[in-house]
């Protein structure tokens, strides 16, 4: 026996997709805005700017995603059937937005990794362009690892995107930020052995100067 879900379900399913397409469609927007019209130019850096490629991601799916599963309930409620080229740019959408999504926090920890572990190749390489053709090369990527949606189904490449890109970028996340640990740990010890011989050598340069004094004291006696 068929059962319909209750109405008053589907009318909650759309007011909350609509609130959370709202919040994430202005706080991602403010994120872009800030990173775009600074006028100091601040912001505009290799970090910033995966950033604000990261907020892209979810505005995709504020403007988008979630707007077209408000669509879907709205369908459902009327008992219409659901056109196929709405559930297709549904599901591209929110593959793309996902995809970009893993990729740039994926990025992201091997920039702070290659920003602490070696800094001095950092400043010198990573610029701002090289880094806005790293988030076009993401963008791509994303669109073209979404379009085998298509010929996959919505199942199967759900599988294999929670198997791989999310376990993948989850690995790379857990590496960077060992080795994150690992780099700041060594130089918090070099940083204590420096000060530790900067005291000693204090101490000593102290102790010499009070024997200098004690002696031109012992000569003014004895004269």
């Amino acid at each position: 026996m068929d059962c319909e879900p209750p109405t008053y379900l589907s009318y909650f399913s759309m007011i909350a997709s609509l609130c959370l397409s709202c919040i994430t469609i202005a706080g991602n927007l403010f994120v872009l805005l800030a990173v775009y019209q600074d006028p100091y130019k601040e912001l505009r850096k290799p970090f910033t700017v995966l950033i604000a490629n990261l907020a892209l991601a979810d505005l995709t799916a504020g403007a988008i995603t979630e707007p077209m599963a408000v669509y879907f309930t709205y369908q459902e409620v009327q008992g219409s059937v659901v056109n196929d080229l709405a559930v297709y740019i549904t599901h591209l959408s929110y593959f793309m937005s996902c995809t970009t999504s893993v990729l740039t926090l994926s990025v992201l920890a091997i920039d702070r990794y290659l920003a602490i572990s070696y800094s001095l190749w950092y400043k010198c390489h990573v610029t701002l362009s090289c880094t806005i053709k790293i988030c076009m090369a993401l963008w791509i990527m994303s669109v073209l690892l979404s379009l085998t949606y298509i010929k996959t189904g919505y199942i199967n490449f759900a599988f294999v995107f929670a198997n791989t890109a999310v376990l993948s970028t989850a690995c790379v996340l857990v590496f960077a930020y060992y080795r994150i640990f690992k780099s700041l740990r060594i130089r918090t010890i070099q940083v204590g052995v420096l000060h530790e011989g900067r005291s000693q050598r204090w101490e000593r340069q102290k102790s010499l100067l009070l024997e200098s004094k004690l002696t031109k004291l012992f000569q003014t006696f004895e004269v």
